[in-house]
């Protein structure tokens, strides 16, 4: 994993210095992609302020939820247990929790997008400080 890390720092470096931002979408059209605001939102909710995250990314709450679902279902759960469905259920739950981002990103471009999202990396300590 060595190098895919040394991978990402780079490229964390060099878009940071020459265009203040991390996401290639913002980068290339100045415009958000329908999963930028999910870590911030994951922060807010780390730090107790759940209707902000709500309000920032609705499904970062079926991310984290299929995320530990997922996790105690491959690490928890012996393989004699699990069955034989449950693979695609998974992959079931993951494509309705990516149709929900999408849906929401669609609906966002015709209500318009929150400012949070269509400024990011300036934001998350402002959210999180309620400065």
């Amino acid at each position: 994993l060595l190098p895919a890390m040394a991978g990402v720092a780079v490229y964390w470096i060099v878009t940071h210095l020459l265009f203040d931002r991390f996401c290639p979408t913002q980068i290339l059209f100045n415009f958000p992609c329908p999963g930028c605001g999910m870590t911030r939102a994951l922060m807010l909710v780390l730090s107790g302020q759940f209707g902000e995250a709500w309000r920032l990314q609705p499904p970062v709450y079926g991310w984290i939820l299929g995320g530990a679902g997922f996790c105690v279902d491959r690490y928890l759960i012996h393989v004699e247990k699990r069955s034989a469905g449950a693979a695609k259920l998974w992959i079931v739950y993951f494509i309705l929790l990516l149709l929900w981002s999408m849906a929401l990103y669609g609906l966002r471009l015709f209500t318009g997008i929150p400012v949070e999202l269509m400024d990011p990396g300036r934001t998350l300590y402002r959210l999180l400080t309620k400065v």
